[in-house]
């Protein structure tokens, strides 16, 4: 990894912003999806079980996994109030997200630094076992000095748009590198060109809700990425974002999505 590209990552890896109360006890809600058709094992419930604990946690202790990820206590206190999310919760969440909606493919939170920095040849091992072509959606969530952002391709429309709940400001470079990859992807699997850069619409923006603050990003882009994936209308505000916070944390600790 490039020296560059590796103190980014790190930053990020180690960039947990917490400025809030000292504890957020989620209510206990039954859900409807069951976790057989989510697929995890007993192992993977076990997060759901330690919420019931009265004993203060550290905050590296694992409280939640799933999906190849492990959530300590101070992921998840990334959730509460005035939290900036980490990596590690937009990328377990995105992860849950997709596990109910088949349709829907997301990348995690690092594979844009990849497509922006490296080759293909460098990072096409992401997706040697996932035909990206065989979605209708794939969702990129993007980082950009500490600012969450979301890349959305959608096959059927022939589109790459973007939400920014700061509002239009393009990262033409993320549209060029994302063209660049569909490409290449499309000629690594499929062995024809993907006539990409004749697409509808290359670069539009979604018309969404905005944030007006310094830490809400991640959270505009988790509900948004919820809306695209379970198709609901995008009503969400600024200032719903407190219970969302507090619904997303049941979600993570439930396995399961409140709709």
């Amino acid at each position: 990894m490039e020296p560059k590209l590796a103190n980014r990552v790190t930053a990020r890896l180690l960039h947990t912003v917490i400025q809030a109360e000292e504890s957020m006890t989620c209510g206990r809600t039954e859900y409807e999806t069951n976790y057989d058709k989510l697929g995890f094992d007993a192992d993977e419930k076990w997060g759901e079980m330690k919420t019931n604990s009265k004993r203060p946690k550290r905050k590296e202790e694992i409280v939640v996994k799933g999906f190849g990820l492990q959530l300590t206590q101070g992921d998840l206190e990334t959730l509460s109030p005035k939290g900036l999310l980490n990596d590690q919760i937009m990328n377990f969440y995105l992860s849950l997200l997709t596990q109910v909606t088949p349709e829907v493919y997301c990348f995690d939170t690092f594979f844009m630094e990849h497509v922006l920095h490296h080759e293909y040849e460098q990072y096409k091992n992401w997706t040697k076992n996932v035909d990206i072509f065989s979605f209708s959606l794939v969702l990129i969530p993007i980082n950009r000095a500490m600012h969450w952002t979301l890349a959305i391709i959608n096959f059927p429309e022939e589109s790459i748009k973007f939400y920014n709940s700061l509002g239009p400001n393009l990262y033409e470079d993320c549209l060029e590198a994302l063209q660049k990859f569909l490409k290449a992807e499309h000629n690594n699997r499929k062995q024809k060109e993907l006539l990409v850069d004749d697409w509808q619409d290359l670069g539009s923006f979604i018309d969404g809700p905005r944030h007006y603050n310094g830490y809400d990003c991640g959270m505009f882009v988790l509900e948004m990425a919820r809306c695209l994936c379970l198709k609901q209308e995008v009503t969400f505000s600024q200032k719903e974002i407190p219970s969302i916070r507090q619904r997303i944390r049941e979600e993570i600790m439930n396995f399961r999505l409140r709709c």
